[in-house]
């Protein structure tokens, strides 16, 4: 289907700057297609076929064709989609080793995607994301010396973390 001959979801709030686009690119020259744009049939939208997941892939070009996934969802459904669809797959806890292993096997072909690869090397290199930190919250278990007797306790600890908006490194606040 035509890109452009569905329509974008009124609330779509995600914006797709170069630093996503560009490598998204270099994935579609180096691999292709392997992902389908995901819309459904709107009441908001006059029953027309609307985007849920895929605006981004429709805004590089939209007389591309792509395979689209139509979806049995009411509106209020595909808002709740469109709002946490991809932040759900940022909450994955990444398996710092697999992921080192993974990466010495790839051979990205252009440089966004090679960039890429580098920044999410360095992010699971200083990993301490969990779906707390994504919620603005982290708590920290340190081993702290501290009685009089001198035995070891553990205290939990709640960091609260804030985001670079530039590179995405989290730090405390």
């Amino acid at each position: 289907m035509r890109a452009g001959d569905v329509l974008e979801h009124p609330l779509q709030h995600k914006a797709h700057p170069e630093e996503q686009t560009a490598p998204l690119l270099g994935g579609l020259e180096q691999v292709g297609k392997v992902d389908f744009l995901r819309a459904y049939y709107s009441e908001r939208n006059k029953g027309k076929l609307t985007y849920w997941d895929g605006h981004g892939r429709r805004g590089l070009d939209p007389n591309e064709q792509w395979n689209v996934a139509i979806y049995d969802l009411n509106d209020a459904e595909a808002d709740l989609m469109l709002f946490t669809f991809d932040p759900i797959t940022m909450l994955a806890k990444v398996e710092i080793e697999k992921a080192r292993e993974l990466q010495a096997l790839l051979n990205p072909s252009s440089d966004s995607l090679k960039d890429l690869c580098e920044a999410l090397s360095a992010k699971y290199r200083n990993q301490h994301e969990s779906a707390a930190a994504l919620l603005g919250k982290e708590t920290e278990r340190k081993s702290k010396k501290g009685n009089d007797d001198g035995e070891e306790f553990t205290e939990d600890i709640e960091i609260k973390l804030t985001e670079c908006p530039k590179c995405h490194h989290r730090f405390p606040k």
